[in-house]
């Protein structure tokens, strides 16, 4: 099987920093949807950098930049004060950098699915338990280039993490990286007729 000619992952800001990134594809969004108003410039990036903490999706980050944009515009004699910009900046060194590697060793994911007919019947019932998201995502990203780079996967074009992994079964998924160091429980539904 040939190896595709280009790789492209995302995995938000884990393997590099993407927020140079956020900021572009947030101008150009911001530059579609309010035409009218003037670009925003590079000058927002700075603040821009300081506020993503505070993003909790995607679509609000164009939201954010327009914040800042009108803001910047009434607010820039106040913000230039240094008063404001040490008050500013402690607010935001109050922030964590992220779990230390003891946090991150104790700290465990759970995703849950649970799956019912129209008649409220359990279909499905399973808990997966994974190492902390920060690891388990790093085990994601080794998992699937690994695939890759080995030729067990050449499919061209946009694709899940799990149709690169290709796993068959929940037995074969669980056994293999990046799922091995995962605990799944799954709970039989008890099937009543209608």
């Amino acid at each position: 099987m040939p190896i595709p000619d280009i790789l492209t992952l995302d995995f938000d800001g884990v393997l590099c920093d993407g927020m140079q990134e956020y900021f572009e594809a947030s101008r150009r969004t911001y530059m579609r949807i309010w035409p009218d108003e003037p670009a925003p410039g590079e000058e927002l990036f700075a603040a821009f950098r300081d506020l993503r903490p505070v993003i909790m999706t995607g679509w609000e980050m164009p939201l954010l930049l327009r914040t800042g944009y009108q803001l910047g515009a009434h607010s820039a004699f106040m913000f230039a004060m240094p008063w404001v910009r040490r008050l500013s900046r402690a607010q935001i060194n109050q922030l964590p950098a992220g779990p230390d590697p003891d946090e991150r060793r104790v700290n465990r994911h759970r995703v849950l699915l649970e799956i019912e007919d129209r008649y409220r019947q359990t279909l499905i019932d399973w808990r997966l338990q994974t190492p902390d998201p920060y690891e388990f995502t790093a085990a994601c990203v080794i998992a699937i280039s690994a695939n890759i780079a080995l030729g067990t996967f050449s499919k061209p074009g946009w694709q899940t993490p799990s149709a690169v992994l290709d796993y068959k079964d929940t037995d074969a998924m669980l056994g293999a990286p990046p799922f091995a160091a995962c605990d799944f429980y799954h709970r039989e539904p008890a099937l009543v007729s209608p």
